[in-house]
């Protein structure tokens, strides 16, 4: 039995809502037109896309549900991907840190935004490269990239906070490793 994960990146659900609402309210008023403009025959006809903005809609509240990083007993999942996370060994993570993304709105504008870096192990050759969606990060070498425009707000505190509680977890999870070998010697 696999035991609950403990939330430490959630997704930035503004985005999403966003275009949600602007999905409802085109089809609000489609079925407004439809219901006054059209014959009655034509009813059946909007009940489809209606049904389409429902399943969207609970696609959405799903997504938004599922966090990016996640900790469980000695592993880090992380969520750049549609489907299963990555599960990364605990061991293999050695911080985080706080960094910039370049964001391209085409040919004439550009801008920064904060974005949240892995920096994983260099021995852990195993881990150098993963599938992850290219808008949402980038996985290469030791590092993962988290773009911060998909994610909960990043600061300097929460990144202290996030390394606070690695180094917690790294302790807990070295513990209970040295516990069972001295159980193991001793049997």
């Amino acid at each position: 039995m696999k035991s609950k994960s403990e939330i430490w990146l959630r997704v930035n659900p503004r985005p999403l809502w966003l275009s949600l609402l602007g999905m409802v309210a085109m089809f609000a008023a489609l079925a407004l037109i439809d219901f006054w403009f059209m014959p009655s025959t034509w009813n059946g006809w909007f009940a489809a896309p209606v049904a389409a903005v429902g399943l969207v809609g609970i696609l959405a509240v799903w997504i938004v549900r599922r966090p990016i990083l996640a900790y469980r007993p000695g592993e880090l999942l992380v969520n750049l991907r549609a489907g299963k996370p990555h599960v990364v060994p605990i061991e293999i993570v050695e911080g985080f840190l706080l960094g910039r993304q370049e964001l391209d709105y085409g040919p004439t504008r550009r801008a920064q935004a904060k974005a949240l870096t892995i920096k994983l192990a260099d021995k852990a050759s195993d881990w150098t490269k993963a599938e992850v969606h290219h808008s949402v990060g980038r996985w290469c070498g030791s590092y993962i990239t988290v773009f911060g425009t998909w994610c909960e707000p990043l600061s300097i505190e929460f990144i202290n906070k996030l390394n606070a509680r690695l180094a917690e977890v790294k302790a807990e999870h070295e513990a209970q490793a040295n516990s069972a070998c001295a159980q193991e010697t001793r049997s």
